[in-house]
């Protein structure tokens, strides 16, 4: 399922895409940070986007992130790579995951 929860993408300033929606994993999304890295090879940066969730009040939030790709024609999620990178809690170890 999903939250209907997202985002969108501004192209050269006027054109709004818009993201695909998150996972429906809560109910309390705090987006944390996004960071723009090559996660399938293909040269180009994908978006992936820190995201916390809380799935019942007094309960920790847990890391559970996004990741989208750019097919040319409009934003798709990667599931296999957000598996990768579920429980990344920062920029930095999502960009060194990927740099190795």
């Amino acid at each position: 399922g999903s939250t209907g929860f997202g985002g969108y993408g501004l192209v050269k300033g006027e054109e709004r895409i818009d993201f695909p929606p998150f996972p429906d994993n809560g109910y309390a999304v705090a987006i944390v940070d996004a960071v723009f890295v090559d996660v399938d090879g293909d040269s180009y940066s994908e978006m992936v986007v820190l995201a916390t969730w809380m799935k019942r009040v007094g309960e920790a939030a847990e890391h559970n992130n996004v990741v989208f790709d750019w097919d040319g024609n409009g934003f798709q999620r990667l599931p296999a790579v957000e598996e990768q990178v579920a429980q990344m809690a920062s920029a930095s170890a999502v960009k060194q995951f990927f740099a190795d």
